[in-house]
C-alpha cells in the first residue's frame, strides 16, 4: 500500500458556523494496479479536528467500526473519494470558536492505516 497517495482535501479558510466538506482521497499513481485491504461495507474513515492547543475538537467516527475485510482495487491512475461535512460543533456538539484548525484523516486498512497530510483551517 506504499504505492498510493493519502491526501486531505478542505478548504484553508471558512465563515464561522458554514459547513466544511473534508475528503480523504486514496491515490494510485503508479503504472500498476494496487489492492487495499480496506474494513466496512462502506469504506471506513476517520477525519479528526483539533484546535490550537492540540486538543481533539471533533471526530467522524465513533470508534464502532464493521469487522468487514474490504478489498479494493485501484487501477493505475484512478482514486477513491471518502468526504464527509463538519459542522462546526465540538464532541459536546456545540458550536466552536473562530480560530486555528488542523484537520487529519485515517482509513485503517489490515495492516498499517493510511494517513493524511495535516491541513490547516482559519474559521473566521
Amino acid at each position: 500500500m506504499s504505492e498510493c497517495t493519502v491526501i486531505l482535501v478542505a478548504p484553508d479558510s471558512a465563515l464561522l458556523r458554514q459547513p466544511v466538506p473534508i475528503a480523504v482521497v486514496i491515490g494510485n499513481p503508479s503504472d500498476e494496479p494496487v489492492d487495499l485491504h480496506l474494513q466496512g461495507r462502506e469504506i471506513v474513515f476517520d477525519i479528526m479536528v483539533t484546535g490550537e492547543d492540540g486538543h481533539l475538537v471533533w471526530q467522524r467516527e465513533n470508534g464502532v467500526t464493521q469487522a468487514i475485510l474490504r478489498l479494493e482495487t485501484l487501477s493505475p491512475g484512478a482514486s477513491i473519494r471518502l468526504e464527509d461535512v463538519w459542522d462546526q460543533t465540538g464532541l459536546s456538539g456545540q458550536p466552536v470558536e473562530a480560530g486555528m484548525y488542523t484537520i487529519h484523516g485515517t482509513v485503517p486498512t489490515d495492516g498499517e492505516p493510511l494517513y493524511t497530510q495535516d491541513h490547516k483551517l482559519d474559521l473566521r
